[in-house]
């Protein structure tokens, strides 16, 4: 029998204050695409280098998530996650991933967000955000 999980039930909430963050869970989530992770590399190949080698070091690590939703206008984090992507705004953020207990938390930079208004279905919104300081992958 296979040992493989559903993503049902991960959650993503976002943090709120100063000091102490109260984390509150982004409701109505569909869909977590992450963590993505990716490094930069800057290429130090030189003339010692051994033949047919290459020689590089990293120079940025860039961790990212992806998120949908069904869009409440209304709703509470919804408007949070709107507001601080139209404001730039550094966000904390926890998510917790199916079997985890404690999650992972994180700052991290909304990069972008899309809102879809169809005429035969719900309201959907779609966000990806980059982490901006420390991260230590879900285990």
């Amino acid at each position: 029998m296979s040992a493989a999980l559903f993503g049902r039930g991960t959650v993503l909430s976002i943090g709120t204050g100063s000091g102490t963050i109260t984390y509150n869970a982004i409701q109505q989530l569909t869909m977590s695409d992450g963590p993505k992770i990716a490094a930069a590399f800057v290429e130090t190949t030189n003339h010692a280098t051994a033949a047919l080698g290459k020689e590089s070091i990293a120079t940025q690590v860039v961790v990212t998530y992806s998120f949908d939703l069904n869009f409440i206008p209304t709703d509470t984090q919804h408007q949070l996650v709107r507001t601080n992507a139209l404001g730039g705004i550094t966000t904390p953020f926890k998510v917790v991933n199916v079997g985890e207990t404690t999650g992972t938390t994180f700052t991290a930079n909304i990069k972008n967000w899309s809102e879809s208004k169809p005429v035969d279905k719900q309201l959907t919104a779609k966000f990806d955000i980059e982490i901006t300081g420390a991260f230590t992958a879900p285990t």
